[in-house]
């Protein structure tokens, strides 16, 4: 029985190394492919099923002593990481490593909807889920320990 097991696990292993069978952990077990077009990224699951768009946050201000502006994810404008949002959950990507970072989502009565501090890794994601928040204008902040942020606001 211990060999079948380990054998199905290679199998697996091998599966996902070559592509065949892929994971995305916030949108389950079915393969997403994206398109972006116009700061906008369409998800279409592998059974043809049109997902909610994400669209871009404008992000402004710095980590560093450096002002900086961003409307377009990947930008060189120094801010390390991009921003999205559908009507699910936000996600955030990290363009680089970084230390100690803590984000916090605002609502249009100034109430804390989301708290977390944060030690991303370059190329990784931060899902967070907008399920349950309400209709309206939101604001993100994203600052180190140095007492610098970077800052955008959405609607929802």
């Amino acid at each position: 029985m211990a060999a079948k097991s380990h054998s199905l696990l290679s199998l697996l292993l091998v599966f996902v190394l070559t592509g065949v069978l892929t994971f995305n952990s916030a949108l389950g077990s079915n393969q997403v492919n994206n398109t972006v077009s116009n700061n906008t990224v369409s998800y279409t699951t592998n059974k043809g099923k049109k997902m909610d768009k994400e669209e871009q946050i404008d992000l402004q201000g710095s980590l560093i002593h450096i002002t900086i502006r961003s409307t377009i994810a990947g930008s060189s404008s120094g801010i390390p990481f991009s921003v999205t949002k559908n009507s699910s959950f936000l996600k955030v990507y990290f363009l680089k490593d970084l230390n100690n970072i803590t984000i916090e989502i605002f609502d249009k009565f100034g109430k804390i909807v989301y708290y977390n501090t944060i030690n991303p890794i370059t190329g990784g994601n931060l899902f967070i889920s907008s399920i349950n928040w309400n209709s309206g204008e939101y604001k993100i902040s994203f600052s180190n320990n140095y007492g610098n942020s970077i800052y955008g606001s959405f609607e929802m």
